[in-house]
């Protein structure tokens, strides 16, 4: 009898654990998980849901205006890149669930880029080195934000291997560099991007698996706590929203013109 009442009440108990743990995953993540671990979320169900993951739209939508602005003026030849470069592709915009901002710079242009840090900290950024540089709105331990992290930039140094292909700093995988070429303006919501010349080319070497109908959630990069990657279909790729009104911080001092 009284193993009976304790396997009960342990069973209650996990239950409950169980109940608090989907709560709190709904509460934080926006979605319907159990929905996704099925993968039964498609079409606005998915945008709209998975928006409320991502609280700060317009923050990386300003941070990313705020960069092409001082990059572009200090002619430092970047690119968007990982799922900056999908969103702007697939999206037109940012990807209503991604949580940062991804770009490349080739390394002969890290000594601008370098430069350009001050234009930044001016307009209030923070910037950090570590294996690569990363940008936020403010410093880290400053955050009070209603994540654990503020929104970040990820700056990835390119250099060309021995065998004439593009390469990250710590990665595997290479690129060719006519694929990446001069680069071009691309539609990023309310403004334009950087883009390899041929981006299809590198978001089949990024996303092998597909990206063109297939969307994943991989990481919470705000708060480092999604349970696993998630895989769905949407029936439509649309920008995160709102898209604006963008604040014109930076004003241009060098008028060097990177096209």
């Amino acid at each position: 009898m009284f193993k009976k009442i304790f396997y009960g009440l342990a069973i209650v108990s996990l239950s409950f654990h169980a109940h608090k743990f989907y709560k709190k995953v709904i509460q934080r993540h926006g979605i319907h998980f159990y929905k996704v671990l099925k993968h039964k979320i498609t079409g606005d169900d998915t945008i709209y849901h998975n928006q409320a993951s991502t609280p700060y739209i317009l923050t990386f939508y300003q941070m990313m205006k705020d960069t092409h602005d001082i990059l572009t003026d200090y002619g430092v030849h970047y690119f968007v890149d990982g799922g900056t470069l999908l969103g702007t592709v697939r999206h037109q915009g940012f990807i209503p669930w991604d949580d940062d901002l991804d770009i490349t710079v080739p390394i002969e242009d890290e000594e601008k880029l370098i430069q350009a840090f001050k234009e930044f900290r001016k307009i209030g950024y923070y910037i950090s080195k570590g294996g690569n540089y990363a940008i936020y709105p403010c410093h880290p331990l400053h955050w009070k934000g209603s994540t654990q992290k503020p929104p970040c930039m990820d700056i990835f140094i390119t250099t060309i291997n021995t065998q004439g292909r593009v390469k990250y700093y710590d990665w595997d995988y290479t690129y060719d560099l006519k694929d990446f070429g001069k680069g071009k303006l691309m539609k990023f919501g309310a403004i334009e991007v950087r883009v390899p010349i041929n981006p299809t080319a590198i978001l089949d070497i990024l996303y092998p698996k597909g990206w063109r109908e297939d969307a994943y959630r991989m990481t919470d990069h705000l708060n480092n706590d999604l349970p696993s990657k998630l895989k769905f279909k949407p029936k439509k790729f649309i920008p995160a929203q709102p898209t604006g009104p963008l604040k014109q911080n930076y004003h241009p001092q060098h008028f060097i013109n990177t096209q």
